[in-house]
């Protein structure tokens, strides 16, 4: 203090950098966002290079052209055009750039996860990794990856238009698994997955309710709808005028009612439902016993006060 009365004792600044850098800015680390991912993306701009897209989160990513197919591509706009919602794997990090490699190619879907460059920054492996165990987790995914390519191929594949010029729109019965929606409410997961993330929210889930693409069609939704605590209602909505296949319908239709977005589905046909079964809960009649128990229940009353 005596030598230097007036120097700063603070450290000097350090400049943010690599991966610091790229968590501030992103929100992604190494273990949501790694080589072998699979990302969903819009489709900005084509160029003689590839195709750019841009994440959730606005993250720029690039699809070089070499990497749009298994076959040879002359231009971008041959596989992908402006506009369109693409899932694709991630091949490469560019964090100094704040990029993302992808890829469309089916030999890369195809790939085992293990098989791809492990991120410096993660954890080493321990030394008793159980690598029979990881190898059979990587074989059930991939036999899952399987079947949700083969359902995406069936959709790219199916007819709009009915048999002999009939103009009438055929329902499409190969589904997408995935859908571009970053709504709170939606999952891209299975029916039993739903339930139980429902179910395992206990109480504070009554009257929540989880969308996911319905396994009936690829133009279809289903809502899983907590009535009461172990009771869930599945509620199917029908999609119309949908830009892509992966992503939700302008349309949304439940029976004869229309809706234009899934916020408006939940406040005006799930929350309304929501005060229905609150005003039937609250009645001065209302049990919640299961039919048999609520019949023995009458029937003992019955014979109780024979004549009443």
């Amino acid at each position: 203090e005596f030598r230097l009365p007036f120097a700063d004792p603070r450290k000097p600044m350090e400049a943010l950098t690599g991966d610091r850098l790229f968590k501030l800015i992103t929100g992604e680390t190494d273990q949501s966002l790694r080589p072998g991912k699979e990302v969903t993306g819009k489709v900005v701009r084509n160029g003689d290079f590839g195709s750019r897209v841009k994440l959730e989160g606005d993250i720029p990513a690039f699809i070089p052209l070499r990497n749009l197919s298994d076959e040879h591509v002359e231009t971008a706009e041959d596989i992908v055009t402006v506009g369109t919602v693409v899932t694709a794997v991630v091949t490469e990090v560019k964090k100094d750039h704040m990029c993302v490699d992808m890829s469309l190619k089916m030999e890369d879907f195809r790939r085992q996860p293990s098989t791809w460059e492990r991120p410096q920054n993660l954890p080493a492996l321990d030394a008793h990794f159980d690598r029979v165990a990881s190898a059979l987790i990587d074989e059930k995914k991939t036999k899952e990856r399987e079947a949700r390519l083969e359902a995406m191929r069936l959709t790219m594949s199916s007819i709009r238009l009915g048999e002999d010029g009939d103009d009438a729109p055929k329902k499409r019965m190969g589904r997408v698994a995935r859908r571009a929606c970053a709504h709170p409410a939606f999952r891209n997961s299975r029916n039993d997955e739903v339930s139980r993330e429902l179910n395992e929210g206990g109480p504070a889930m009554i009257g929540e309710a989880l969308i996911r693409p319905s396994s009936k069609s690829a133009d279809s939704l289903a809502i899983h709808w907590v009535v009461k605590d172990g009771s869930i209602k599945v509620i199917e909505v029908t999609e119309e005028d949908k830009d892509t296949d992966a992503s939700i319908g302008n349309i949304l239709k439940v029976k004869d009612e229309t809706y234009g977005s899934i916020d408006e589905l939940l406040g005006r046909y799930i929350a309304p439902m929501n005060d229905y079964v609150e005003e039937l809960t609250n009645h001065r009649k209302f049990v919640d016993l299961p039919e048999d128990e609520l019949d023995d229940k009458l029937r003992a009353e019955k014979a109780k006060n024979p004549s009443g």
